[in-house]
This record gives structure tokens, sequence and C-alpha cells, in this order.
């Protein structure tokens, strides 16, 4: 099974989003031993409650658990954006626009090119020089020390190797680093590639908690990513059908890896499977009829 391991994680162990938990799992009705023969260690039960929950909410196409967003979405002229997030908490921020924060520029003599990027997930400063004794690739976190700010981000770029130069803007140098804007390479050897952070703050919008969008009676101007929200989406409790379902997904894959070689079918309330097939969980379990049903409140936004 196709698995990628959800935020919220520490090492081998269950994510803070899961759908169900270790102690869940050991208990009836599902009672995974902890130990003997059969038993399944914390790391190994861990990965099954991971990687459910991820198929599961691949299937629903959002996720489930609340937790904190914040994110660059198209303006479209509309009066509301609906965010990909649902059902909605809260909105702590709401931007338009852009502004000139922070200039990088790279002036290594051995170098022959240099670039500058803000990750997809707006985390983190990439500087990569091409040749030369520094060539390479150095990783600024925006959660790191003095990096919070764009002033202490400023100082660990001009102290990165290969004479690199970050100059924070006149009256930026306290903001936030990781509200800068994602972006792709930047080109700044011998020349100054500049980022961006949200502009306007948004005082008054209204907000439709149930279908995750944000309002504004005069609409938001048209732009690719020129809109940045803060917000809070999901359930603040799992909802118990899919945490049953969480489960049962889990017994089913524990189970079914433990089965008797003799064996040639068994049920599993919704769930079967017959000798012969190649995983532990048949891929068309998800997509069938039952299943289906019980996702379908859950499904994602409906607008």
């Amino acid at each position: 099974m196709a698995v990628i391991i959800l935020d919220g994680v520490a090492a081998g162990g269950v994510s803070a989003y899961a759908l169900t938990d270790l102690a869940t799992m050991r208990a009836a009705p599902w009672s995974i031993p902890v130990a003997g023969v059969g038993a399944v260690g914390d790391v190994s039960l861990s990965f099954l409650i991971n990687a459910v929950t991820d198929m599961i909410e691949r299937e629903l196409d959002h996720k489930v658990a609340a937790r904190d967003y914040k994110g660059w979405h198209d303006g479209s002229g509309a009066r509301y954006i609906t965010l990909p997030e649902w059902p909605l908490n809260s909105v702590s921020r709401v931007n338009i626009g852009t502004l000139d924060v922070l200039n990088v520029e790279c002036n290594d003599p051995l170098a022959t090119e240099a670039y500058a990027e803000v990750n997809k997930g707006g985390t983190q400063l990439s500087l990569t020089i091409l040749d030369g004794a520094n060539a390479g690739t150095t990783d600024l976190s925006f959660a790191a020390g003095g990096q919070t700010t764009l002033t202490g981000l400023a100082a660990a770029i001009s102290a990165a190797a290969g004479s690199w130069t970050g100059t924070a803007l006149s009256g930026y140098g306290g903001y936030r680093s990781n509200t800068l804007r994602p972006c792709g390479r930047r080109e700044c050897y011998g020349s100054t590639a500049t980022f961006q952070i949200p502009e306007d703050g948004e005082a008054e919008y209204r907000t439709d908690y149930e279908y995750g969008q944000i309002i504004l009676d005069y609409g938001f101007g048209r732009g690719y990513r020129n809109v940045y929200v803060e917000y809070n989406a999901g359930y603040e409790s799992v909802p118990p059908t899919l945490a049953w379902l969480a489960c049962e997904f889990v017994a089913l894959a524990y189970y079914n890896g433990k089965k008797d070689a003799s064996l040639k079918s068994e049920t599993l309330g919704d769930y079967s499977w017959t000798a012969g097939g190649s995983t532990i969980i048949d891929p068309s379990l998800i997509t069938s009829a039952p299943i289906q049903r019980r996702l379908a409140p859950f499904m994602n936004n409906p607008i």
C-alpha cells in the first residue's frame, strides 16, 4: 500500500491527526495483541493507523481532524473564496496583494549561477550555488532560532557560505519569515531577487463556516495567488463514523496480514478477501457502495 505519513507525527508514532489510536486498536472489539504470539509492535501498528487515515482522507479529498492552515489563493473577481479545507472553524488573517520585503543577492566569484527560492509549504528559504567551492544548497528554516523574523533571516542569508547578502527592507524587519510567499527559483547571481509577504489586511469580511467560504462585499480582485489566508478547519472531534471505519480498516489490514495461508476467504463487517489477492486490503473496497455510503456525509465541500 502506498503511504504518505501525515503531518504532526513523531518518528514511528501515530499522527496527531489520525482517525484512531493505539489504545483503541488494542481494546475490544479490535483486540490487536500487545504481546505474545501474533503481536504487533507500536511502530508497525502506528504505520497502519497513519496509512489508513491517509487512505480515507484521500478518498474524502480533505483532511478530517482540525488543524491550522496558511496559504495563497487565486482571486477570481467574485465576492467569495472557497477554502480547500472544511468545515471552517475560524479565520485569523485575510490579506490581498503583496509587499516587497526581502532582497537576496549572491556574488560568489567562483559560481556560474545562483538561485533563491521559498519552498511550497512556506517553511524555508533555499540558497543554491552552481559550480565553485561553495556549490550546493543551503536551507534556512523559518522556524529555526532567530530566523523567525525577516531581520534574522537576512542575517542568516548574509552568513551563508558563498558571498550571499540578505537585506530586510526598511520597516519590515520584524515581520514573520513564515509569511513569505512561496515561489520557484529566482536568479540572484550578481543581481537582486526580491521576495514578498501579504499586503493589505482585511478587517471586515464575512465567513460561511459550514461551506468554508470568506466573503468580501467588494470582491476579491483577480490574480494568481494574490489572496493570503490563515485559518483553522476540520472536525474538532473525529466523527464516530469515520473513527469506526478507520478501526475496521486497520483491523482488516492487520488480521489479513496474519491470516492462515490455508484460508481461502474471510469476511469482516463490510469487507472480505479471497485467496489470490496481492494486497492485504483490496483497493476496490474504498470505492465499494457500502463504504461510499458511509463516507458520503463527509465528502469534500459540495460547493
